[in-house]
């Protein structure tokens, strides 16, 4: 039998109890055959003669009860369900194991009656918990990304608040339409491809595939964008001691490259970033911008807050850790 059975009749073992005593009252009382009062009371003729046999016996209806075997009624799953999406949300999701672990301690507590095997193992058994996930669609199976304590605690009504009343500060200072909003980030890119699975001879152990090195190494990407969507051209940081235009070869056109030995931002890099971003959209007095940023050691430099404060540009910094939620 599959795991999870399919009726091929959905209406059978389905019939109320006052239904079936009218059915065997027609049989009793008012002569009727069988066939017939199955047919008037839409109840299989199986289900209706073996009733009737209970009845001339002394026994009561059949009632089907298709909960005889559920640990908890449908109220204790929901706070169940409940508990189990709150704590995702806190950043301490449960586990499969924790799941049913806790199952297990609260019909234990409870005093349920519970499989053996429940006691044996000290928690509830897997079928309970793949039935316990299809009565429940809202929760499912998810990987986690690792956070640290930091950054669960750092995003929290005060502090976002904050955020928002300094960014609210520099609007009515600098008049600032979405145009002269602008959002500027780093991302990390791979110099070597991900090799895709290929076909090779079964059996075989170890294969290589040609690939522009062995081992990548990362190239920084600074993106500014506005609030209305246009982007500047990019600026490239590469790992290298001294920068060479042949590195900029194919990149969009305008585009800054720098380069350093650890091929990441630093404070020194940042001040061409802020030379590149005013050459790009021109701030002037009349004209003011307001750039948003995380507040990394390389972006609040002095030379950088000095370069920024003579070009009418106005930084609002994120709140730290918090980027994965505050980013525009």
């Amino acid at each position: 039998m599959p795991r999870v059975y399919v009726r091929k009749n959905e209406n059978y073992g389905k019939t109320p109890a006052d239904v079936m005593q009218r059915a065997i009252d027609d049989l009793k009382i008012n002569g009727k055959k069988v066939r017939e009062a199955a047919r008037d009371h839409g109840i299989p003729r199986g289900t209706l003669r073996n009733n009737l046999k209970k009845v001339e016996e002394g026994k009561t209806i059949l009632v089907p009860n298709y909960h005889h075997a559920r640990i908890f009624s449908d109220e204790q799953e929901d706070v169940l369900a409940h508990y189990a999406v709150n704590c995702a949300k806190m950043f301490h999701g449960l586990t499969t194991k924790a799941l049913r672990t806790l199952a297990y301690d609260l019909a234990k507590a409870n005093n349920m009656k519970f499989p053996s095997n429940w006691d044996t193992e000290k928690l509830a058994g897997k079928e309970w918990y793949r039935g316990f996930i299809r009565r429940n669609p809202q929760i499912s199976i998810r990987q986690p990304e690792a956070t640290s304590l930091a950054r669960a605690t750092a995003f929290n009504p005060y502090t976002v608040g904050v955020y928002f009343d300094n960014l609210e500060c520099a609007f009515r200072k600098t008049g600032a339409s979405g145009a002269q909003i602008f959002n500027l980030d780093e991302t990390g890119l791979t110099i070597v491809h991900k090799v895709s699975k290929v076909l090779a001879p079964k059996g075989l152990k170890r294969m290589g595939q040609v690939t522009s090195a062995e081992r990548g190494e990362l190239v920084t990407l600074c993106a500014i964008v506005s609030a209305v969507g246009q982007a500047l051209p990019p600026v490239f940081i590469f790992r290298r001691m001294n920068f060479s235009d042949l590195l900029m070869t194919g990149a969009p056109e305008g585009s800054l490259g720098l380069a350093n030995k650890s091929g990441w931002m630093t404070s020194e890099n940042f001040v061409y970033v802020i030379d590149h971003l005013v050459k790009h959209v021109r701030p002037s007095s009349s004209y003011p911008i307001i750039l948003t940023m995380d507040n990394h050691e390389s972006h609040i430099s002095y030379m950088a807050l000095e370069k920024a404060k003579e070009n009418n540009i106005t930084i609002v910094t994120l709140p730290p850790h918090t980027s994965n939620k505050t980013q525009p």
